[in-house]
């Protein structure tokens, strides 16, 4: 019930949790919390993967994870992102990243050198509206 509901909404065990700080999309209503609620929600610190959160704790995974769920259901906690990705994973998205860099530098190359460089063309003051010297 409760706790398959839960680990679908959390994903994995490395899903980070950060508390929810825009006022206007928190619970309208008092949501029931009790000692192991807030034990959780302290923990919850936004660094703190699900399961590191369940091992501060000191309280059993089907209640952490139950009421990890239940918060970010409410809306009081946010799923931040899965901290650890797989080595081949990150090897790709690194490669990606390096080739998107790539392609925005040479971009940029062409933006900074442009084709008044190749063409020599007239310096700022001798273009109307340039930045002229006051006569």
């Amino acid at each position: 019930g409760e706790y398959c509901f839960a680990v679908e909404m959390l994903g994995q065990p490395s899903t980070v949790l950060v508390r929810n700080g825009d006022y206007n999309s928190l619970p309208r209503n008092p949501l029931p919390m009790g000692r192991d609620e807030f034990i959780v929600l302290l923990h919850a610190d936004g660094t703190r993967t699900a399961k590191e959160v369940m091992q501060a704790s000191g309280l059993e995974e089907i209640t952490v994870i139950s009421i990890l769920g239940k918060l970010v259901d409410a809306g009081v906690l946010l799923v931040k992102a899965e901290r650890q990705l797989r080595t081949d994973d990150a090897a790709e998205l690194q490669a990606h990243r390096d080739s998107v860099w790539a392609e925005v530098s040479q971009l940029l190359d062409d933006i900074v050198e442009g084709p008044e460089a190749a063409s020599g063309a007239a310096a700022p003051s001798d273009v109307p509206g340039g930045a002229a010297s006051p006569s």
